[in-house]
């Protein structure tokens, strides 16, 4: 449990360091970053969708997108009810080579980059509204998973209206100093506040 914990904490960590340092060069409003750590493959889904720059609702669904499918650009939060979206791209970027890996733990708001391409985001979602979510694949590495490091971005529009999805593979070496940074950045806000 406490490995967990510990492992759940370093990747909040990273993904504040990756938002306070404005390290993705990505325009996305919502942004998967997977990094690895702890014996396991960790993520974080941060931002926002604008429902105007989907498509048509498909629909709602009910089941599990819990998964990382990188070869297809298929990726998932948590297990449950969403509204499904068309989405103008033929494809979701690929962001490696690998096949199907179930996150082992996860949760938060559910959002899954279907492949047919379509978009689900939770069942009565509002446009702009927050989006967070975190999870990881006990025992997953970028090499078994099939990953590539790097910054992934899919666009997609519906008239005036743009919107992006980014998935940031970040390797440890890099997200270990983010976390560090953000880290000291945090403490010394912290410091700031106590001696004001």
């Amino acid at each position: 449990m406490k490995t967990k914990n510990s492992a759940t904490l370093r990747t909040l960590i990273l993904a504040g360091a990756l938002g306070a340092l404005g390290t993705a060069a990505s325009p996305a409003a919502l942004t998967f970053t997977l990094t690895e750590s702890g014996g396991n493959v960790n993520y974080v889904m941060s931002g926002s969708i604008d429902l105007a720059a989907l498509g048509a609702s498909t629909g709602s669904r009910s089941g599990t997108g819990v998964l990382a499918y990188p070869s297809i650009g298929f990726i998932g939060t948590v297990t449950g009810l969403t509204d499904t979206y068309s989405v103008s791209i033929a494809n979701w970027t690929p962001f490696g080579t690998g096949g199907p890996t179930f996150w082992s733990d996860s949760s938060g708001d559910i959002v899954v980059l279907l492949a047919d391409p379509r978009l689900g985001v939770p069942h009565g979602y509002v446009s702009g509204a927050p989006l967070s979510a975190s999870g990881y694949a006990t025992g997953g590495t970028f090499t078994n998973m099939g990953l590539t490091p790097g910054s992934h971005v899919t666009t997609f529009s519906n008239g005036t209206h743009t919107d992006h999805v980014t998935v940031d593979v970040v390797p440890e070496a890099q997200g270990a100093l983010l976390a560090t940074l953000g880290l000291g950045a945090s403490l010394l806000r912290r410091k700031r506040r106590a001696t004001a």
